[in-house]
């Protein structure tokens, strides 16, 4: 005990964020040094006593949901340090069956002051705006558009953007309502969206499919106003991912249909492949041996590590690939069969070998 005890504090003083456990008392039961560093040691405080130097609790404090077992992260801002950061606070049971909250300070000012130097030049941040190839937005938490780019009206068929920044969201904007709630839910609890993929419609009904990653706006007081990001247009990624299923779909059927047993396995000999007149000429089904069998249970002793050899000679003309062998299997019944065996072994970019078929 004492020993895992000494594990995780060493795994928590190795944090360059600041991080102090509470109990539900608001006292402080640990600190780790890099948040002694930021607040002193206040081990046996109030919170708020530490955090805020006041009797009442802090104006950010949300520790009933916590200790109601829910994990919250949002931004914060510390007057008593002047630095805004990353506060993420998750309840957890002690071994007595206590609760307790651990908090994690990973201070993001610089982040923060970069961003109102990003703010404070309006004309270059319009002009990125402006004519950036993505989707830009601003949103109200309400459900409006408050800016958009040119890209983004053009991506969803708009010529008039007083008419855009009017329309409803949750009912104009996205294919499905919960969608929207979904974003507004990941918001609140984490401050961001990244890389969400949604359907948005388009002025004329149509659909468009959007990767949506974005990041939420707060006021003075750290409460969130709107959302900000970008919106990228899925439509080409979307289009080249059908037409590669297809191709998979088509070069599978040929696979399939083909009169001819056929096989694919990894370097080990694990099976990955394994057709219909496979199944039939040999007798396992490929729910029996796709990820479950070693081809080398077809073949007599010895002869898989030999048709390899033939595959690998490099006095070979044609090395790594062998045509019309003389071959026998040996059927799941026991029963030995007789054949020709054409294989190849499949190469990455990089030479490497990957795969034989046969």
């Amino acid at each position: 005990m004492e020993k895992n005890i000494k594990i995780s504090t060493a795994i928590l003083e190795a944090f360059d964020d600041g991080i102090y456990v509470m109990n539900q008392e608001l006292k402080v039961e640990y600190m780790n040094s890099a948040m002694v560093e930021e607040f002193g040691d206040g081990i046996g405080k109030k919170c708020h006593e530490l955090l805020n130097q006041s009797d009442e609790k802090c104006p950010w404090c949300r520790s009933d949901e916590v200790f109601n077992g829910k994990k919250i992260s949002r931004e914060v801002y510390v007057p008593l340090t002047n630095k805004t950061y990353y506060l993420t606070e998750i309840p957890f049971e002690n071994e007595d069956g206590t609760l307790l909250k651990l908090s994690i300070y990973q201070d993001i000012s610089k982040q923060k002051k970069q961003e109102e130097m990003l703010r404070a030049s309006e004309e270059e941040f319009k002009t990125l705006f402006e004519h950036v190839a993505t989707g830009v937005f601003i949103s109200s938490k309400e459900g409006k558009f408050l800016n958009a780019n040119q890209a983004l009206l053009d991506m969803l068929g708009y010529s008039n953007k007083e008419e855009f920044l009017n329309i409803n969201l949750p009912e104009d904007l996205y294919v499905r309502s919960e969608d929207r709630q979904t974003f507004q839910e990941m918001m609140e609890h984490d401050g961001r969206v990244i890389n969400y993929e949604v359907e948005f419609k388009r002025k004329d009904g149509s659909t468009i499919p959007i990767l949506l990653t974005g990041h939420a706006r707060y006021d003075g007081q750290g409460k969130i106003i709107g959302y900000e990001g970008l919106n990228i247009d899925l439509t080409q990624r979307k289009l080249m991912e059908k037409e590669l299923r297809e191709a998979y779909d088509f070069m599978n059927k040929i696979v399939q249909s083909s009169p001819n047993a056929i096989t694919a396995t990894d370097m080990k000999g694990n099976i990955l492949i394994w057709n219909q007149a496979a199944q039939e000429t040999l007798g396992y089904k490929a729910s029996d041996v796709i990820g479950k069998m070693n081809i080398r249970k077809i073949y007599p002793e010895g002869i898989a590590r030999r048709v390899m050899q033939m595959l690998r000679n490099e006095e070979s003309d044609e090395v790594g690939r062998l045509n019309s062998y003389p071959m026998v299997y040996v059927r799941r019944d026991g029963e030995v069969v007789e054949g020709n065996l054409s294989a190849a072994i499949i190469y990455d970019a990089k030479g490497n070998e990957i795969a034989s078929v046969g």
